[in-house]
């Protein structure tokens, strides 16, 4: 990484820290800037963050000129948590962490997180991210099990919202990293205008195919006493590798692999289908399984086929005269199938009334 890619964080939060990381973003040190946090007379909870993040990356780039440290980009926050204009206090003890959360409950408070970037040139930018939290209403024991957490220790406001707190939050408008202890979409476009990298861990690492090589894959670490011993041969279908295992896809040798293929296409060759079947063509006989042979074809134009009903008015009359279907045999002749009458094709008249 280059000289003017050092980053530094002027911060001991591990929470802090643990975002950045959460990035794809390493600080290269921790310098953790220690100034007077007390609000001035009448400071506005935007104000004092804002005055604090500064304070504390002008600290780390003093002490690093002191050090001889080199061009570096320096990275600074502070967090402040309010309810109007009341600045909540970091509790330390009981007694703090008590009076936050009775002033919390139920009501919606102020998250202001103060960031500034100090770049390699010198030049120094700053941010400001306003988050609103609205907290439901705390019962006793909410109140007296969060305080036998412990959590709340060091924290702005009494709370962590990362942790047990965040079952307190019921609306929050804004950024819920800032809340944490750093925004993390203002940050990296801070650190991106002063020229530093914010996806350089971001890329994966590239793959190598074996297209794109000339098919040597040398041992990176080659045993001195296998030097002599001669490769097998290509082409032997029993080499196989360290694990007694056939080689297979690019450990196994181009020749190997050829004939491999080779030896599949002539296996394959006696399963190769005509393209022209002969069980198709006009010259194969009928098949000879066959229990019934269909009847000869009759001439379209002497007869209509036994099995259609033909229907013709009888002249002088409005009776219909209906031919009753009959069956063909196997040798092709008609049998009678509703009886004598039906057999000898005699036509009767069709009742035409619906009398019962």
């Amino acid at each position: 990484m280059a000289s003017s890619q050092r980053l530094v964080l002027a911060s001991g939060s591990p929470r802090r820290l643990a975002l950045l990381q959460q990035a794809g973003i390493e600080p290269d040190r921790l310098m953790p800037a220690d100034i007077d946090e007390t609000p001035q007379r009448s400071e506005h909870p935007r104000s004092l963050a804002k005055r604090l993040s500064k304070g504390k990356a002008e600290v780390a780039a003093r002490r690093l000129r002191e050090l001889d440290y080199g061009p570096s980009t320096i990275l600074a926050a502070d967090t402040v948590v309010s309810v109007g204009r009341q600045i909540m206090p970091k509790a330390e003890i009981t007694d703090d962490a008590l009076a936050n959360l009775r002033t919390l409950s139920g009501r919606t408070h102020r998250v202001y997180t103060g960031i500034c970037v100090i770049g390699p040139t010198g030049a120094l930018r700053q941010r400001l991210i306003e988050t609103r939290v609205r907290f439901k209403r705390l019962s006793r024991q909410d109140i007296q099990s969060y305080i036998a957490s412990d959590e709340w220790r060091g924290k702005a406001g009494g709370y962590a919202i990362q942790g047990l707190a965040g079952s307190f939050v019921v609306r929050l408008i804004g950024s819920y990293t800032s809340v944490v202890g750093l925004p993390l979409a203002e940050t990296l476009a801070l650190l991106a205008g002063e020229g530093y990298d914010i996806h350089a861990t971001w890329r994966a690492p590239r793959m190598v195919l074996e297209d794109e090589t000339d098919g040597d894959w040398p041992d990176p670490d080659p045993d001195p006493d296998e030097a002599d011993e001669a490769p097998p041969p290509s082409g032997r279908a029993d080499a196989r590798g360290d694990d007694g295992a056939p080689p297979t896809g690019r450990d196994r040798p181009a020749a190997d692999r050829e004939a491999a293929e080779v030896a599949v296409l002539r296996a394959l060759e006696p399963m190769t289908l005509d393209p022209t079947p002969q069980n198709l063509t006009p010259q194969d006989p009928a098949p000879q399984d066959r229990t019934r042979q269909d009847p000869a074809p009759r001439d379209s134009a002497a007869s209509p086929p036994a099995e259609l009903a033909a229907t013709a008015p009888a002249s002088g009359t409005g009776e219909k005269r209906v031919r009753m279907p009959v069956a063909v045999d196997k040798d092709g002749g008609e049998s009678p199938s509703f009886g004598s009458a039906h057999a000898s094709g005699e036509e009767r008249p069709a009742r035409t009334d619906h009398s019962d």
